[in-house]
């Protein structure tokens, strides 16, 4: 599991900063060093976007990215509050 801590510009939830915020968790070591979360990228991408977007989730101090969730999309992760089963 990864916990990602946003600062206060990870509240204001545009595309634009998303894209930033994964760059930097993908750029981190705890990312770059697990392999896990690199082969379950696209489930971790849409647990992070879920976080970043979705109103029942981002005022979050922070945010669990777990790899052993299933990647369901990230239309089915948002419903699901970013846990998937």
């Amino acid at each position: 599991m990864l916990s990602v801590k946003k600062t206060a510009i990870g509240i204001f939830h545009t595309s634009a900063i998303a894209n930033d915020m994964w760059a930097e968790v993908r750029a981190d070591s705890s990312y770059v060093n697990t392999p896990i979360l690199k082969r379950k990228s696209a489930s971790v991408a849409n647990q992070f976007y879920c976080h970043a977007i979705n109103p029942g989730t981002v005022w979050k101090a922070s945010w669990n990215l777990e790899p052993t969730r299933a990647n369901v999309g990230l239309q089915k992760t948002y419903v699901a509050l970013c846990n998937p089963n």
